[in-house]
Parts: structure tokens; C-alpha cells; sequence
């Protein structure tokens, strides 16, 4: 298991104690696991990085990193559920999952359609008169190891 990089354990110092709470080590093994993945994992898929956090400890632990906005938890139509760092740790991205198999994986989409995106949520935002209206895209279908 490769360490928590100092930018994202600082980040994680930061947001931790703005909510009252403190980067324990399963805390901190947890986002290491997160952080050295390309695609969402499970917490079965974090639990194998380390075999030192108990599942129920698992959960609570992403909960408080999910309350410090450090973790997203993405739930596909299974009602599975998926992990990653947070959107303003990774970076914009969205969605492609696998219907069948519910993998979920990160993609990027091209700078011109986010900027048309962009322009939609602001019009949005006026026509429903929201305040900071963002857009999340899942792009959903068979992957190929299912479709095979």
C-alpha cells in the first residue's frame, strides 16, 4: 500500500477537522486505497488493500470522509455502492457503469461538451432560479466482459 500523498493529507487534515474529526490510520488507508485506484471501489475492493479495518469500521470510517466531502459514494441501479475521492480531489469526471455487472468507471468527456454542460446548468439555474447548480453524467450499458 503506497502512502496518502502529502497534498490529499493535507487536504484531509483540513477538511477532517472542520467537521470535528481526525485522519485516523483507517482513515488514512482508506483514502491511500482510493487515491492509487483509476476507477470507484467497493468497500470488498478497499478492504483488500487492508486486511487491519474491519467492513463495519469500513463503513462508518466512509461515512465521516463522505460528511468531509473527501469520498463520494456512488450507488448504481443494483443499489451497490461504489467509492472515490471526492470530485474537488479528482477533478471533474463522470460515469460509464456496467449494467449487468454494475462496474463503475471514471471518464472524461470532451472540454466542448463540458462547456456546453456548463451553459445548460446556468440556464438552468436561472430558469428554476437554483444557486449553484452542478451536473453529474452517468453513461450506462453492457461491459465488454458481460456483453462476451
Amino acid at each position: 500500500m503506497s502512502d496518502l500523498s502529502i497534498s490529499l493529507e493535507t487536504l484531509a487534515l483540513e477538511q477532517l477537522e472542520a467537521i470535528g474529526s481526525r485522519l485516523t490510520k483507517s482513515r488514512k488507508l482508506i483514502l491511500s486505497a482510493l487515491e492509487a485506484s483509476a476507477k470507484p471501489l467497493t468497500v470488498t475492493q478497499i478492504a483488500k488493500f487492508s486486511n487491519k479495518i474491519a467492513i463495519s469500521s469500513m463503513y462508518r470510517n466512509l461515512n465521516v470522509l463522505e460528511k468531509a466531502s473527501l469520498v463520494t459514494k456512488i450507488v448504481n441501479e443494483n443499489d451497490f455502492a461504489f467509492y472515490e475521492l471526492d470530485e474537488h480531489v479528482l477533478g471533474h469526471h463522470h460515469h460509464l457503469r456496467c449494467v449487468r455487472c454494475g462496474t463503475v468507471m471514471d471518464v472524461e468527456l470532451a472540454e466542448e461538451i463540458e462547456q456546453q454542460l456548463h451553459k445548460t446548468a446556468k440556464s438552468i439555474s436561472k430558469k428554476y432560479k437554483f444557486k449553484n447548480v452542478e451536473h453529474f453524467l452517468d453513461f450506462a450499458g453492457a461491459c465488454s466482459k458481460c456483453e462476451s
